[in-house]
């Protein structure tokens, strides 16, 4: 193997909480904060900046204690404004880390995005006396899905509970073909 990208992760990230921990020791000794509140915030931190290079991380939270000290103890969402407001800062690396959507959900390359699964369905509905047809999105169930939405399975079981008969469809990726195969276009709405 030429170049081990994990290691290198690793040690940017063993380098940022390292930084981040220099930083906080700072403000602490400035504001007569104690190790309680150093321990409190380190996690946070390392949360919110890890993404960032070491290098630029560093200069950027010297920076700040030098030139931008506030009257009071700076609070984290300060302190990130700070950062994201240099030139060099990319919006990516703010972003929280949920892990990676499975190929159902995903809606990017990466699995950055998603969560959601397209549930299409045509049923009867004893309450209304008539035929319905609906599309909805319900919450995907896999790891990096977090939210408190209905679960895309409890969705369909609640579609057949009113109609056992009922014609239902939903997104999914095919991995024969290499694509998500849409819900909509799976159903006969789409043809009418």
């Amino acid at each position: 193997m030429l170049f081990d990208v994990s290691n290198k992760e690793t040690t940017e990230k063993k380098m940022n909480q390292q930084i981040i921990k220099t930083f906080l020791s700072r403000i602490a000794d400035h504001y007569g904060k104690n190790a309680y509140w150093i321990n409190n915030f380190k996690d946070l931190y390392n949360t919110a900046f890890g993404r960032v290079p070491a290098r630029l991380l560093e200069t950027w939270l010297d920076d700040y204690l030098i030139n931008h000290m506030p009257t009071f103890c700076p609070t984290l969402p300060d302190v990130k404004e700070y950062i994201r407001s240099k030139p060099m800062a990319r919006d990516e690396w703010f972003l929280v880390d949920r892990g990676i959507f499975c190929e159902h959900c995903r809606t990017d390359e990466e699995g950055k995005d998603g969560g959601l699964r397209v549930i299409s369905a045509r049923y009867y509905s004893k309450e209304d006396q008539k035929e319905k047809s609906i599309v909805v999105s319900a919450q995907c169930d896999c790891p990096a899905t977090q939210g408190t939405g209905r679960i895309w399975t409890d969705t369909i079981e609640a579609i057949k509970k009113t109609d056992p008969k009922a014609t239902i469809h939903f997104d999914y990726y095919d991995f024969d073909l290499g694509g998500k195969i849409s819900a909509v276009h799976q159903s006969d709405e789409m043809w009418r």
